[in-house]
């Protein structure tokens, strides 16, 4: 099989290619997968999905294909299987959800939420600050954490009376 010349040099387009693009798609295989199967890059087989409506429309349908037939082992997993009465397979219903939460995200993943809050669980003040008060701050925090902030410091001059008075705000 060929191999691209250089790095940036592309392969010329094939449309011949598009029944195997489908049937590696349906596979799961991804890009760089069947740019190794073809013998070209990466590069030219993106560049081939991005300039051919054609072979991106026959990846989409080898990719719908393949989530189709991992739907049907979660299906499978979930209700078990029976042959003559006897069962082959017991119904595993977490390893379904498993798949169903990967393929379908939206749908069937777990919900994340995350609350911010301000000092003591309070309102989060915005305001802007001036540059020498960010780097006031930046500088109490640096200390508080067991970081010395010391250039922050020196450059600003102020006093750690001054610092530990804002290092109790809630603004960083």
């Amino acid at each position: 099989m060929p191999r691209d010349a250089s790095p940036h040099q592309l392969m010329e387009y094939d449309a011949a290619k598009i029944p195997q693009a489908e049937a590696f798609a349906s596979a799961g295989l991804l890009l760089k997968r069947m740019a190794a199967l073809w013998g070209v890059s990466y590069k030219t087989v993106w560049q081939w999905r991005q300039d051919h409506p054609e072979f991106e429309a026959a990846l989409e349908r080898g990719e719908a294909n393949a989530i189709y037939n991992l739907s049907l082992i979660a299906m499978h997993d979930a209700l078990g299987e029976k042959k003559d009465g006897v069962v082959i397979r017991e119904p595993n219903a977490d390893r379904a959800m498993q798949l169903l939460k990967h393929l379908e995200r939206e749908r069937f993943g777990d919900v994340q939420r995350q609350e911010l809050t301000g000092a003591n669980g309070g309102a989060i003040n915005f305001y802007e600050l001036s540059d020498e008060e960010r780097v006031i701050r930046i500088a109490a925090k640096l200390q508080q954490s067991g970081n010395t902030g010391s250039a922050a410091e020196d450059e600003q001059g102020k006093s750690d009376g001054d610092r530990s008075a804002l290092a109790g705000s809630d603004v960083p």
